[in-house]
């Protein structure tokens, strides 16, 4: 396992500790290779050969982004990503895999990856596909940052309510709730069960009917083109989220 820069490293344009990126691959060649190319453009890297470790170690120290490669020796990339999904954590995942059929890409976006990539590939668009899930993810993930605006909408995520053009509208906690989880990664599908289990309390989760019932009550009263329905995969929020602190 490469060990990580030190902690209090800060970004220099931005005051924030540097992102960072733990490397799931079995093959050392690859595994090294990335985590000397990520650090070598900024970021904090961690390296390991399987899930188990790498679970692990986020629980300890939760990484920003995780590269997760599928076929690994004791847990592998399918079931370290339910792993993750199935206890509500939201931490970005791109999946690197020789598997490029589409049965396994949409099974990883089922799960709940964010982005993947299939090798071979140029490492150029790794860091480019890097780049914009961590830009993405850590303007919504400053705990500093209370109200976020999407088009014509801003989300109180104290008061927990939706004003447009400055009026409250009325949706209730729970759709607020629901929609804070598409916002929270825009332009990304996110399936019905991963709504569920993020924007519902663990004892009180409905049946997953019940998150179409709720999507369709927010179009109601958002407009229709605002969230898309993605034909066997689930729901995306359509525009750009920002904070608005």
């Amino acid at each position: 396992m490469a060990a990580p820069p030190p902690n209090h490293l800060k970004s220099p344009d931005d005051g924030l500790a540097l992102p960072r990126i733990f490397v799931v691959e079995d093959e050392p060649n690859l595994r090294n290779l990335l985590v000397s190319d990520l650090t070598s453009e900024g970021y904090c890297l961690e390296g390991f050969n399987d899930g188990i470790p790498a679970l692990l170690r986020h629980r300890e120290q939760p990484a920003d982004l995780l590269i997760l490669d599928l076929m690994l020796p004791e847990m592998d990339g399918f079931q370290a990503l339910r792993s993750l999904r199935d206890a509500g954590d939201d931490t970005p995942v791109l999946i690197l895999t020789a598997r490029g059929e589409e049965p396994a890409r949409v099974q990883g976006f089922l799960l709940g990856a964010d982005d993947y990539l299939v090798k071979p590939f140029s490492i150029l668009e790794l860091l480019g596909r890097v780049k914009a899930i961590l830009r993405r993810t850590r303007k919504l993930a400053e705990s500093k940052v209370t109200r976020l605006s999407s088009g014509p909408f801003l989300l109180d995520r104290v008061r927990m309510e939706i004003l447009l053009d400055g009026e409250k509208l009325d949706l209730g906690v729970q759709r607020v709730r629901l929609l804070e989880v598409l916002w929270r990664r825009p332009g990304h599908t996110l399936a019905r069960t991963e709504l569920l289990n993020l924007a519902w309390d663990p004892d009180a989760r409905p049946g997953l009917r019940t998150v179409d019932v709720h999507i369709g009550q927010l179009r109601k009263q958002l407009g229709e083109k605002w969230i898309v329905t993605v034909e066997g995969l689930g729901y995306r929020w359509t525009a750009p989220v920002e904070p608005a602190d």
